[in-house]
């Protein structure tokens, strides 16, 4: 059995419940769509549905399943991810960041 056809074949066959499952327990896309991280979103899903049909592939082919994704440790990956991010923009904008004196409070 073509391991790849049966992929590609589970991929035409999901449906909606299917697309559901994939992402019903993702706090990473959840938060990805309140930040407006569009494109994590996106890769997310697509990751997660992908792997939901080749574990169908795996089934039809009566080969082990593979390990389904870790919803915590798919959002501490996120989290990071966009904390890295969040650093490297404050490290690109330091020199405009204005200087803060913690003794001259309420004094501008």
């Amino acid at each position: 059995m073509d391991f790849e056809r049966e992929k590609w074949m589970a991929l035409q066959d999901l449906n909606p419940s299917d697309v559901a499952d994939a992402v019903c327990d993702s706090q990473a896309i959840v938060e990805a769509i309140q930040s407006n991280a569009w494109a994590d979103v996106a890769d997310m899903i697509r990751s997660r549905v992908e792997l939901k049909a080749e574990r169908l592939a795996q089934l039809a082919c009566d080969i082990p399943l593979s390990k389904w994704i870790d919803s915590e440790e798919e959002l501490n990956l996120w989290r990071y991810y966009r904390a890295e991010l969040a650093r490297e923009a404050i490290e690109l904008n330091k020199s405009k960041l204005p200087k803060i004196n913690p003794y001259q409070r309420g004094q501008q």
